[in-house]
């Protein structure tokens, strides 16, 4: 586990280690609990701690008189109670131990930081609830947003948002709510809510079928970020979780395999926006949690007066000559591949200027040995009507194996057309590559330092036009070519470029040029995957897929499926991966109950083709599915679904595809397929409802005075957890707890409950509290007849206040009655002939304060 603080800039900007996933970020408060002058603060903090007059050890064996400042002493006192945590619960996991502090921190502080809201974490640590308390923790992960075709969504696109949800402590109740909210101008949310159930301690749900739905703005940027607001809220437990994600975005993550990297619309690699120092927009290059990568992009041109690139250029600038003119897109599966991220860019979106049009897809695997990889395809058109002669095009990278690459060196393996990086010490990391998968290679190795002796050129001063054409110029062969960088003992910072040419384009022809870009332990794993890379792309991708027909049979039924093609095919489960678990051109499966894809591959070869589906499509499905938990709480609703059918009845009568059920019991459905007579049954599903617990308390009797303890006595049935609100920013989780008041006012005490079934219920009461020592004014303030034996009260008002609201409240401090005074009279008359019998307390309020009078009803 680890703890980190927030840091003392008195900044909103993210400050690291904190800031990072898994890291729990402190901020500090001042001993008046207010977040400290220097303090950090922003949607990465997760809980505050003192931080101000720290008293602690100091250098030559002497403590801080005074104390010392700083979140690095927020931090540790953290950490100190993490231990306790830990101690008192010795299974807890590091994620567990963190979300019991964080969920238990005492977020009253925020009545005195209303300008740091959500800013400071769930609230200020608080030792004895984290050790004593116990909560719900859910947290979301994974969002995921898409169209109803499953793409991402485009600006003016209905969309669908999902989550993974994760409860690390106590389990919910099934009267949970989860919301979301955002002030994002990019999106427009139109379902905001939904309500999972019961979420088990330990558990991780998802609500991709009861997703939050949101629509693109038309006028979205494009790389919106999108700032979301999660609140989640049951009963004592509430919580909240900021997730950010691009919406109109112009680069897509690669992360299916052992390589994450990132495609962009510009045809930069890894990084969009290269230019920026804090590189926001990509991932870089990542193998086995080491980040390869400083800069990676495109050069192609001609000659160095016909060149087209964005990479580096001059006076440390970044050159831009693409633009998207096909919008980025992804599928999951791809059409050849498991994944793929497919557009167009050109070095012009005005078609008359454009000199060529560059269509990009990414292919990747998931699956070993093909999962150190991804290739990266282009298809190049020439628009125009001349010829583009003497083409090249590469792939220029700057890699950092090492710390900031000081100690990297760069080769070229010829046989596998592979140019590779890898640190020039003995170290533990990996190494990195770029292959050239089609066409004749050139390659050139830079050493980045220009000052190098006996190096040509380097790119720390410029990287000039000239320069690159160089680069990708330097055919293998040619004498051109530069072969190895890192020429200073122990290496240096390096890059190189792989490339492919030179290319003759007629008027508008097409060509492809394919690279692969790895990663791997060391050289002899790279080579392997560069092997896996050649025969995939060149072999497996060539080869003559199979063909067959979809067929439908009826629910746990068999299907035969027939396909050709090929003489030798091979049956596999799964588009990419796995086993093949039959051979032949025939198949007839076992009794299936859902729709079911097979896929089938071409093996007459040593290798095989990319797989083609077989899709069995199920009629009269009756499968029954939840939209929630089907174990519910007195008031909750269920929907139940089946796929829709030429006929369905339900056992309830009724003959929609979807029912809403409130009642326990068994339910069933009967859906027909007319078309193959297909009649099926589901089984029943069990929905069972639990009672409610029914909260409810009492309020000592008496007048209710500040600074004087006031208990809160449960009268609650079936409750086994408790959680007071007071109504002033204090709580309790004991079951009769005694509270102390300081400020005279009206509050609204709540009690929630949990019953050991997970249903919860609450009970709200005001209350007013006032002082027995109140002395506003000499003058009579009167409230007659004493008992009051009619149905108005005489009220005489003292004269040079003006006193304008009147609030009677019962024994137990619940307020019954309320009337507006006049400040013009000082004897009103109030009616109070709706109150019964009794003892209640008669307050009259002004801007100055409070006068109270107690009086008896008997008539």
């Amino acid at each position: 586990m680890i703890v980190a603080a927030a840091g003392n800039d008195h900044s909103k900007a993210n400050s690291y280690p904190a800031a990072y996933d898994n890291v729990l970020s402190v901020a500090a408060t001042d001993k008046s609990d207010v977040k400290a002058t220097f303090s950090n603060y922003g949607t990465t903090v997760d809980i505050s701690a003192p931080g101000v007059g720290i008293y602690t050890t100091q250098y030559n064996n002497a403590y801080t008189p005074a104390g010392i400042d700083g979140t690095s002493f927020s931090s540790p006192i953290v950490a100190g109670a993490a231990a306790l945590v830990w101690a008192k619960n010795p299974t807890f996991t590091a994620v567990q131990v963190s979300e019991q502090l964080r969920v238990t921190a005492d977020d009253s502080f925020y009545s005195s930081n209303g300008t740091y809201k959500s800013q400071l974490g769930k609230g200020r640590l608080d030792i004895k609830r984290a050790l004593t308390l116990s909560m719900p923790s859910v947290r979301a992960s994974n969002p995921k947003l898409i169209n109803q075709n499953g793409f991402a969504p485009v600006p003016g696109d209905k969309a669908f948002l999902s989550f993974d949800f994760t409860n690390y402590l106590s389990s919910t109740s099934g009267g949970i709510q989860i919301a979301i909210s955002t002030s994002s101008t990019a999106i427009t949310i139109s379902k905001s809510s939904i309500s999972p159930g019961i979420v088990k301690a330990g558990s991780t749900i998802s609500n991709k079928l009861t997703p939050f739905e949101l629509s693109i703005n038309p006028t979205a940027a494009q790389n919106s970020i999108v700032n979301v607001l999660i609140t989640y809220s049951d009963g004592g437990y509430s919580d909240y979780q900021y997730v950010s994600f691009y919406v109109n975005p112009s680069f897509i993550d690669v992360n299916s395999n052992q390589v994450s990297t990132t495609i962009t619309s510009i045809g930069r690699i890894g990084y969009q926006d290269t230019q920026n120092a804090t590189r926001a927009q990509g991932s870089g290059f990542i193998f086995n949690q080491n980040q390869l990568l400083y800069e990676m992009g495109l050069i192609m041109g001609t000659s160095a007066a016909n060149l087209y690139n964005n990479v580096r250029g001059i006076k440390s600038g970044f050159d831009q000559d693409f633009a998207s003119t096909v919008k980025i897109k992804q599928i999951v599966p791809g059409q050849r591949s498991y994944s793929e991220i497919f557009g167009e860019f050109s070095n012009s979106v005005t078609a008359s200027q454009q000199v060529l049009k560059v269509d990009y897809r990414s292919l990747v695997w998931k699956d070993s040995p093909y999962d150190k990889f991804v290739i990266l395809e282009y298809q190049v058109n020439n628009p125009t009507a001349s010829a583009l002669n003497n083409f090249y095009f590469g792939i220029f990278s700057d890699w950092d194996v090492t710390t900031n690459g000081q100690n990297d060196a760069a080769d070229w393996d010829n046989n596998n057309k592979l140019g590779y990086v890898y640190p020039a010490q003995s170290a533990a990391k990996p190494y990195a590559g770029i292959q050239l998968l089609t066409g004749s290679p050139a390659y050139y190795a830079i050493d980045n330092d220009n000052t190098i002796t006996g190096n040509p050129f380097g790119v720390y001063d410029d990287f000039t036009d000239d320069e690159k054409f160089t680069t990708i110029s330097a055919t293998i062969g040619s004498g051109k070519e530069r072969l190895h960088a890192g020429i200073k003992s122990g290496g240096d910072d390096v890059s190189h470029v792989v490339s492919s040419g030179p290319l003759n384009i007629a008027a508008g022809q097409t060509i492809t040029i394919a690279f692969a870009l790895h990663a791997a332990a060391n050289l002899s794993d790279l080579q392997n995957s560069a092997r896996y890379a050649d025969s995939v792309y060149n072999y497996t991708l060539k080869a003559i897929k199979p063909v067959g027909d979809s067929v439908a049979t009826c629910y746990n039924s068999t299907a035969t499926l027939n396909t050709s093609g090929a003489t030798k095919i091979e049956w596999y489960k799964s588009f990419t991966g796995g086993q093949s678990f039959f051979t032949g051109t025939q198949y007839t499966t076992g009794k299936l109950t859902n729709d079911t894809i097979f896929y089938v591959a071409n093996a007459d070869h040593s290798y095989e083709s990319v797989r083609s589906p077989m899709k069995v499509t199920i009629l009269a499905n009756p499968q029954i599915f939840a939209s929630g938990s089907t174990i519910l709480c007195q008031g909750d609703t269920v929907k139940l679904s089946v796929a829709k059918a030429d006929d369905m009845l339900w056992s309830t009568g009724e003959k929609t595809s979807v029912i809403k059920v409130t009642k326990a019991g068994k339910y069933a459905v009967q859906v027909k397929n007319n078309a193959l007579s297909c009649l099926s049954k589901s089984d029943t599903v069990l929905v069972s409802v639990n009672p409610k617990p029914q909260a409810n308390f009492t309020i000592s009797s008496g007048d209710l005075k500040i600074e004087t303890p006031i208990t809160f006595t449960d009268q609650s049935a079936s409750a086994v957890t408790w959680y007071w609100d007071f109504g002033d920013g204090q709580n309790s989780s004991i079951q009769n707890p005694t509270h102390t008041y300081t400020t005279i006012k009206s509050y609204t005490v709540k009690l929630s409950v949990t019953a050991a079934s997970g249903c919860a219920d609450s009970k709200s009461n005001s209350i007013s509290v006032v002082t027995g020592i109140e002395k506003l004014t000499t003058e009579p303030f009167a409230v007659y007849p004493n008992p009051v034996i009619s149905d108005y009260l005489n009220v005489i008002i003292p004269s040079g206040l003006s006193f304008s609201n009147l609030a009677v409240t019962d024994i137990l401090g619940r307020q019954v009655s309320e009337a507006s005074l006049s400040t013009q009279e000082t004897e009103q008359k109030v009616y109070v002939g709706n109150l019964n019998d009794g003892i209640y307390i008669v307050r009259v309020s002004s801007d100055q304060g409070q006068l109270t009078m107690k009086i008896i009803i008997k008539r």
